[in-house]
C-alpha cells in the first residue's frame, strides 16, 4: 500500500512525498506531476487534463513549457523544503 510519507504545501501546490519514492505536486490549477525515481520518469498532467510521460533525463530538453516551469518550480520548494529548519512561506508535515 502507497502512502503519504512527507507533505509540504505552499502557495501555488501541495507536494507529496509517498512511500513508493514518487513526489506528487498538485498545483492550485489542477495540473499536476508527478516524479518517480524509481522509474526514471516525468509524468505531467495540465489543466486541461492531458498527459505527458518523459525520462527525467529528457523532461528539462522537452518542447513543453508549462512542463519545465513546473519541474523547476519543484526544485525550487524541494531544495528550499531540504534546508529550511522554519519558514512562513510553506509549512511541512510528516504522516505518522
Amino acid at each position: 500500500m502507497v502512502y503519504v510519507k512527507k507533505w509540504l504545501i505552499t502557495s501555488h501546490a501541495l507536494v507529496l512525498k509517498l512511500s513508493n519514492k514518487v513526489i506528487q505536486v498538485n498545483y492550485q490549477d489542477g495540473s499536476e506531476l508527478l516524479m518517480s525515481t524509481k522509474h526514471k520518469k516525468v509524468s505531467y498532467l495540465n489543466a486541461k487534463g492531458e498527459r505527458v510521460t518523459y525520462l527525467i533525463s529528457t523532461a528539462l530538453l522537452s518542447d513543453n513549457k508549462e512542463l519545465i516551469k513546473r519541474l523547476n518550480y519543484a526544485r525550487q520548494v524541494l531544495e528550499y523544503s531540504l534546508k529550511r529548519d522554519g519558514g512562513e512561506r510553506a509549512s511541512l508535515g510528516t504522516a505518522r
